[in-house]
Protein backbone atom coordinates (compact mmCIF):
# COMPACT_ATOMS: atom_id res chain seq x y z
CA UNK A 1 0.00 0.00 0.00
CA UNK A 2 1.10 3.54 -0.69
CA UNK A 3 1.70 5.15 2.71
CA UNK A 4 1.60 8.58 1.03
CA UNK A 5 -2.18 8.14 0.81
CA UNK A 6 -2.57 6.54 4.24
CA UNK A 7 -3.97 8.99 6.83
CA UNK A 8 -3.42 6.65 9.83
CA UNK A 9 -0.05 8.17 10.73
CA UNK A 10 -0.76 8.17 14.49
CA UNK A 11 -0.38 4.36 14.52
CA UNK A 12 3.38 4.84 14.17
CA UNK A 13 4.13 6.09 17.67
CA UNK A 14 7.29 7.91 16.56
CA UNK A 15 5.14 9.92 14.16
CA UNK A 16 2.54 10.42 16.91
CA UNK A 17 5.29 12.13 18.91
CA UNK A 18 5.77 14.56 16.02
CA UNK A 19 2.03 15.21 16.05
CA UNK A 20 2.23 16.04 19.77
CA UNK A 21 5.00 18.56 19.03
CA UNK A 22 2.90 20.20 16.31
CA UNK A 23 -0.16 20.45 18.53
CA UNK A 24 1.95 21.81 21.40
CA UNK A 25 3.51 24.48 19.18
CA UNK A 26 0.07 25.58 17.97
CA UNK A 27 -1.24 25.91 21.51
CA UNK A 28 1.88 27.79 22.59
CA UNK A 29 1.48 30.22 19.68
CA UNK A 30 -2.19 30.84 20.48
CA UNK A 31 -1.74 30.99 24.27
CA UNK A 32 1.85 32.06 25.07
CA UNK A 33 0.94 32.82 28.70
CA UNK A 34 0.67 29.05 29.27
CA UNK A 35 3.71 28.07 27.21
CA UNK A 36 5.33 26.00 29.99
CA UNK A 37 2.07 24.17 30.74
CA UNK A 38 1.81 22.97 27.13
CA UNK A 39 5.50 22.07 27.08
CA UNK A 40 5.20 19.95 30.23
CA UNK A 41 2.08 18.16 29.03
CA UNK A 42 3.63 17.44 25.63
CA UNK A 43 6.85 16.16 27.20
CA UNK A 44 4.92 13.88 29.57
CA UNK A 45 2.74 12.49 26.78
CA UNK A 46 5.72 11.91 24.51
CA UNK A 47 7.35 9.87 27.31
CA UNK A 48 4.25 7.66 27.32
CA UNK A 49 4.47 7.28 23.54
CA UNK A 50 8.18 6.37 23.78
CA UNK A 51 7.34 3.71 26.38
CA UNK A 52 4.48 2.40 24.22
CA UNK A 53 6.78 2.24 21.19
CA UNK A 54 9.29 0.23 23.22
CA UNK A 55 6.54 -2.13 24.48
CA UNK A 56 5.52 -2.83 20.88
CA UNK A 57 9.10 -3.49 19.72
CA UNK A 58 9.68 -5.87 22.64
CA UNK A 59 6.24 -7.46 22.57
CA UNK A 60 6.20 -8.20 18.84
CA UNK A 61 9.81 -9.34 18.50
CA UNK A 62 9.39 -13.10 19.00
CA UNK A 63 6.15 -14.18 17.34
CA UNK A 64 5.20 -17.35 15.50
CA UNK A 65 3.39 -15.32 12.82
CA UNK A 66 4.98 -12.25 11.24
CA UNK A 67 1.90 -10.76 9.71
CA UNK A 68 -1.80 -10.20 10.08
CA UNK A 69 -4.87 -9.81 7.91
CA UNK A 70 -7.73 -7.43 8.55
CA UNK A 71 -11.23 -7.90 7.28
CA UNK A 72 -11.66 -4.14 7.46
CA UNK A 73 -10.29 -1.15 5.67
CA UNK A 74 -6.58 -0.56 5.20
CA UNK A 75 -5.71 1.00 8.56
CA UNK A 76 -2.66 -0.58 10.16
CA UNK A 77 0.13 -0.03 7.58
CA UNK A 78 2.09 2.42 9.73
CA UNK A 79 1.88 0.13 12.74
CA UNK A 80 2.90 -2.94 10.74
CA UNK A 81 5.81 -1.20 9.04
CA UNK A 82 7.13 0.24 12.32
CA UNK A 83 7.25 -3.18 13.99
CA UNK A 84 8.32 -5.29 11.01
CA UNK A 85 5.01 -7.04 10.37
CA UNK A 86 3.37 -8.00 7.09
CA UNK A 87 -0.14 -6.59 6.87
CA UNK A 88 -2.97 -7.00 4.41
CA UNK A 89 -6.52 -5.64 4.45
CA UNK A 90 -9.66 -6.59 2.59
CA UNK A 91 -10.52 -2.96 1.70
CA UNK A 92 -8.71 0.25 0.79
CA UNK A 93 -8.09 3.25 3.08
CA UNK A 94 -11.70 4.41 3.02
CA UNK A 95 -14.30 1.93 4.23
CA UNK A 96 -17.01 1.53 1.63
CA UNK A 97 -19.53 -1.00 0.46
CA UNK A 98 -17.56 -2.19 -2.57
CA UNK A 99 -15.83 -5.50 -2.04
CA UNK A 100 -13.15 -7.02 -4.26
CA UNK A 101 -14.29 -10.65 -4.14
CA UNK A 102 -11.04 -11.96 -5.61
CA UNK A 103 -9.04 -10.13 -2.94
CA UNK A 104 -11.21 -11.54 -0.15
CA UNK A 105 -10.82 -15.06 -1.56
CA UNK A 106 -7.04 -14.61 -1.87
CA UNK A 107 -6.81 -13.41 1.74
CA UNK A 108 -8.93 -16.34 2.86
CA UNK A 109 -6.63 -18.74 1.03
CA UNK A 110 -3.58 -17.07 2.61
CA UNK A 111 -5.10 -17.52 6.08
CA UNK A 112 -5.61 -21.22 5.31
CA UNK A 113 -2.18 -21.73 3.71
CA UNK A 114 -0.28 -20.06 6.56
CA UNK A 115 -2.60 -21.61 9.16
CA UNK A 116 -3.08 -18.21 10.75
CA UNK A 117 -5.47 -18.61 13.66
CA UNK A 118 -6.95 -15.09 13.60
CA UNK A 119 -8.31 -12.47 11.27
CA UNK A 120 -8.85 -8.98 12.65
CA UNK A 121 -11.56 -6.38 12.37
CA UNK A 122 -11.78 -2.78 13.49
CA UNK A 123 -13.68 -2.08 16.66
CA UNK A 124 -16.84 -0.03 16.14
CA UNK A 125 -17.11 -1.12 12.49
CA UNK A 126 -19.30 -4.05 11.44
CA UNK A 127 -17.00 -7.05 10.91
CA UNK A 128 -18.81 -8.46 7.87
CA UNK A 129 -15.64 -9.05 5.79
CA UNK A 130 -13.84 -10.55 8.79
CA UNK A 131 -16.84 -12.85 9.22
CA UNK A 132 -16.58 -13.92 5.57
CA UNK A 133 -12.86 -14.57 6.00
CA UNK A 134 -13.64 -16.53 9.18
CA UNK A 135 -16.24 -18.65 7.39
CA UNK A 136 -13.93 -19.33 4.44
CA UNK A 137 -10.72 -20.00 6.38
CA UNK A 138 -11.75 -21.02 9.88
CA UNK A 139 -9.61 -18.23 11.38
CA UNK A 140 -11.27 -16.71 14.44
CA UNK A 141 -11.93 -12.97 14.53
CA UNK A 142 -10.43 -10.47 16.98
CA UNK A 143 -10.79 -6.68 17.24
CA UNK A 144 -8.12 -4.02 16.82
CA UNK A 145 -8.73 -0.35 17.47
CA UNK A 146 -7.37 2.22 15.01
CA UNK A 147 -8.37 5.06 17.36
CA UNK A 148 -10.33 7.01 14.80
CA UNK A 149 -13.44 6.52 16.87
CA UNK A 150 -13.88 6.03 20.58
CA UNK A 151 -17.03 4.45 21.94
CA UNK A 152 -19.17 6.53 24.29
CA UNK A 153 -18.62 4.06 27.15
CA UNK A 154 -14.85 4.34 26.65
CA UNK A 155 -15.02 8.14 26.81
CA UNK A 156 -17.21 7.96 29.90
CA UNK A 157 -14.70 5.58 31.52
CA UNK A 158 -11.69 7.76 30.68
CA UNK A 159 -10.15 5.34 28.19
CA UNK A 160 -7.36 7.04 26.24
CA UNK A 161 -5.20 6.42 23.18
CA UNK A 162 -2.39 4.78 25.15
CA UNK A 163 -4.82 2.30 26.73
CA UNK A 164 -6.39 1.49 23.36
CA UNK A 165 -2.96 0.80 21.89
CA UNK A 166 -1.93 -1.32 24.89
CA UNK A 167 -5.08 -3.40 24.30
CA UNK A 168 -4.11 -3.74 20.61
CA UNK A 169 -0.68 -4.99 21.63
CA UNK A 170 -2.23 -7.70 23.82
CA UNK A 171 -4.53 -8.69 20.95
CA UNK A 172 -1.68 -8.82 18.44
CA UNK A 173 0.54 -10.79 20.83
CA UNK A 174 -2.22 -13.35 21.29
CA UNK A 175 -3.06 -13.57 17.59
CA UNK A 176 0.54 -13.67 16.38
CA UNK A 177 1.43 -16.17 19.12
CA UNK A 178 4.24 -14.10 20.59
CA UNK A 179 6.50 -15.26 23.41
Amino acid sequence: ADNNLDPHVWLDFSKAQQMVDSIKASYQAIDPANYDYYQTNADNYKKKLVALDSEYFTGLKNCRFKGFISGGHNTFNYLAKRYGLDYKAAQGFIPDSSVDTEKVLALSQELKDKKEPYVYYEELIMPYLAEILHQESGARIMPLNAAHNVARYDIENGVNFIQLMEANLKTLRLGLECR
